[in-house]
């Protein structure tokens, strides 16, 4: 609440918990869990988890291709999940909106799908993925912010050390971190490009 009274260059803020920093690839939370298929039968599947708050969505960019978004209600928090294409086609699901899953000792109806966005790196394969409502869980803070930003970040410091004086305040821009992921092919590209030039 109090960064985004700082509305000069921020523009949205969300919370999220493990697997919640899309291109870090540290940041995962994987495991196996006990779903259904479309034809009703159990099975155990290893499933990528990310922990969200119901502004997650907007402010990283992330389109629905089913369904809808979480809202800010206790029930939608504790009823409903979102999922990924890759997740309903790995289960064949035919209707996933008809679909729930057993999550946290509960049933949650899939409220929605996402598209297969690339979690990590192009060079990953897009694997099954669920969304899950969760805001106790916190691990990142993401700031949607205009071009002023990299020149104001005292003012997002400053508000951490009130209520985090403790806690090294850490921060990186998320277009740096997916540049960096390219870097080094990048540089071995150029090696091979030298080699190719002297033979």
């Amino acid at each position: 609440n109090e960064l985004r009274q700082t509305n000069h260059f921020i523009k949205s803020i969300t919370i999220a918990g493990d697997g919640g920093a899309p291109g870090d690839p540290e940041d995962e939370e994987r495991g196996s869990h006990a779903l259904k298929n479309g034809e009703g039968t159990e099975g155990v599947y290893m499933i990528n988890t990310t922990y969200i708050d119901h502004n997650y969505m907007d402010v990283l960019g992330i389109d629905m291709k089913l369904g809808r978004n979480y809202n800010d209600s206790p029930n939608d928090q504790e009823n409903s999940i979102i999922v990924n294409e890759a997740l309903a086609n790995m289960l064949g699901w035919k209707d996933p909106l008809s679909q729930t899953i057993k999550w946290g000792g509960r049933e949650r109806s899939v409220i929605g799908v996402v598209g297969d966005i690339h979690y990590k790196s192009l060079y990953n394969p897009v694997e099954p993925q669920v969304f899950v409502p969760h805001q106790k869980r916190i691990v990142n803070v993401f700031i949607r912010v205009d071009d002023k930003a990299r020149e104001n970040m005292e003012e997002i410091q400053r508000a951490w050390r009130l209520h985090f004086p403790d806690e090294p305040f850490r921060y990186s821009f998320l277009d740096d971190t997916l540049e960096k992921q390219y870097t080094q092919e990048k540089a071995v590209t150029n090696i091979l490009t030298y080699f190719s030039v002297l033979t």
